[in-house]
């Protein structure tokens, strides 16, 4: 959502300003008249998403599911440790750090750490899954597993991947939309 003459910038989303309709922490996430206006934080809690390299929480690797669900989505402690379990069985982790799970998360390996990052995200229960390059700095080996994981959720949850790999979009996506020379192109696959 950028300023143009169509929607200058005192219109787009992310020059919202606070008003006595919109508070601070409910700022319209669009201006434009055809797009009901939604507020941010309520958006931000509907999208999850996993980055290009793991963002772990310098906590154990339990502690790194556990925290938001407790104090963010406020889960009672046995809630939380079903949910965690759940998560990390879904994205195929849970037999590797069943037995460890009060140790460090940086202990981990690069794709362990991706699809730790990819259980907590997941544990929040988004509706749509956000992923920029998610498999990029991992060996090939990390990668098949992340995306073996994706491939599992992706059927039942919205999943956008930015990829610059065709392989990795032919294996994943249902609908892909590229990207050359700064104009899209859409292919359905059958």
């Amino acid at each position: 959502a950028h300023p143009s003459p169509e929607y200058p910038a005192s219109e787009c989303p992310t020059s919202a300003h606070p008003s006595p309709e919109y508070p601070a922490s409910e700022c319209p996430t669009s201006a434009h008249p055809a797009y009901p206006l939604y507020p941010v934080d309520r958006l931000r809690r509907k999208a999850g998403m996993v980055f290009q390299h793991p963002h772990l929480l310098p906590l154990s690797i339990a502690r790194n599911i556990l925290l938001p669900l407790t104090e963010g989505a406020g889960y009672s402690r046995d809630q939380a440790e079903s949910r965690m379990a759940e998560t990390l069985k879904q994205v195929g982790l849970w037999n590797d750090v069943k037995n460890r799970l009060h140790e460090s998360a940086s202990r981990l390996s690069g794709g362990q750490m991706q699809r730790l990052c990819l259980a907590r995200t997941l544990a929040l229960e988004p509706e749509i899954l956000l992923l920029d390059e998610p498999t990029a700095s991992l060996d090939a080996n990390a990668a098949r597993q992340v995306e073996e994981a994706i491939h599992c959720v992706s059927g039942t949850l919205t999943t956008i991947l930015v990829t610059h790999s065709q392989k990795q979009a032919d294996r994943l996506a249902a609908v892909q939309r590229n990207m050359r020379d700064g104009i899209l192109e859409e292919q359905e696959r059958a």
